[in-house]
This record gives structure tokens, sequence and C-alpha cells, in this order.
């Protein structure tokens, strides 16, 4: 059955699981970037200068900003999750309202 609350539920309760997992996961995309920069700052006067290291710094730059894309996306991903959880507890409590047969 289409509209059966039990199953409904379970649906509602593994996309809420699934959101969650994504926002954790997305969460952690950058760190290994963010980490490079804090610890690497290029360029610099201690750590390595010229051409080679402006255009490093530049593709880590970019890199980051791609991850961030994709890191807004994967959370957005997890609020249509957590929206479609939401219409199918709605859709159970609708369920359970009908009377049977």
């Amino acid at each position: 059955m289409a509209d059966d609350p039990v199953v409904l539920r379970a649906q509602a309760a593994k996309l809420r699981k699934a959101a969650k997992d994504l926002r954790t996961q997305a969460g952690a995309l950058d760190d290994d970037l963010v980490n490079l920069q804090k610890k690497y700052p290029l360029p610099s006067d201690t750590l390595w200068q010229g051409p080679h290291a402006k255009t490093y710094a530049d593709a880590l730059s970019s890199a980051k900003t791609t991850v961030g894309s994709v890191k807004t996306s994967i959370e957005s991903y997890a609020g249509a999750c957590d929206a479609e959880a939401v219409k199918r507890d709605k859709r159970a409590d609708d369920a359970e309202k009908k009377p049977a047969g």
C-alpha cells in the first residue's frame, strides 16, 4: 500500500538519517584544503615565492571554492531530504486518520 503509515515513517526516518550523514560528510569536505592553506600560506617570504608559488596558491584557492560549492549543494540536498521526510510523516498522519476499508 502506497500510503502505509509504517512504511512512510520508516522512509522518513531513513531520509532524516541520510540528511544527517550528508551534513556530517559535507562539513568535513574542505578540512584538508583549509589546513593546507593555514600551514602553507602561499606565496610566502618564508616558505616559497615566485610564479610557481602563486600558481599553487591560486589553484588551492580555486579548489577550495569548488569544494565549497559542492559542500553547499550537498547541504541543500540534505535539506531536501529533511523536507521530504516531513512530507512522508504528514502522509502517514493523514493515512492514520482515514477510516480503514
